[in-house]
């Protein structure tokens, strides 16, 4: 029985929210633009629905990691011995970001850097170089418990290298 996993979404947290008003105006073209509508709609659902997945299937020892698009599905097969463990890993995610304020008021507008830790979950295949990802979280109780599910279905244990 194959184990089918939603891994991330392929937009951005803020492009999945304009996502959502795009379709709301969408919704609202039709009284006033109608012609606009259909296409509005299709890029507003195209940007809240565009997923990574992961595919396990059991039976024939391959995985499929893929983009799924309004059904379609766009990836590659990786055959595999087993699938050993599921392991967890803190990472540092680094970013920059402008501000408007700070307290001296003389370095407004200046880039500043910022770093924040995420919890990274991925399957350790045998015979592949590379894990297959299967998300990530900044709490670990919310990684922790997708990949306990992910486990023990896979009857694999979990290795914590956070």
């Amino acid at each position: 029985m194959p184990i089918d996993i939603k891994v991330s979404f392929y937009l951005p947290f803020n492009f999945i929210i304009i996502g959502y008003g795009i379709i709301a105006a969408g919704l609202g073209a039709i009284f006033t633009r109608p012609e606009a509508t259909p296409f509005l709609l299709i890029v507003g659902i195209l940007m809240v629905t565009t997923h990574y997945r992961l595919n396990i299937n059991v039976n024939k020892n391959h995985f499929n990691e893929y983009l799924w698009v309004l059904g379609f599905k766009k990836g590659k097969y990786f055959d595999y011995e087993k699938a050993e463990y599921v392991f967890l890993k803190e990472a540092k995610n680094v970013f920059t970001y402008v501000s408007k304020y700070n307290d001296s008021m003389t370095d407004i507008g200046q880039p500043r850097h910022g770093k924040e830790y995420v919890f990274k979950a991925y399957i350790k295949f045998t015979g592949q170089e590379e894990p297959a990802y299967i998300g990530s979280s900044k709490r670990l109780n919310f990684i922790l418990k997708k990949s306990k599910e992910i486990a023990n279905q896979l009857n694999i244990p979990i290795k914590n290298y956070s």
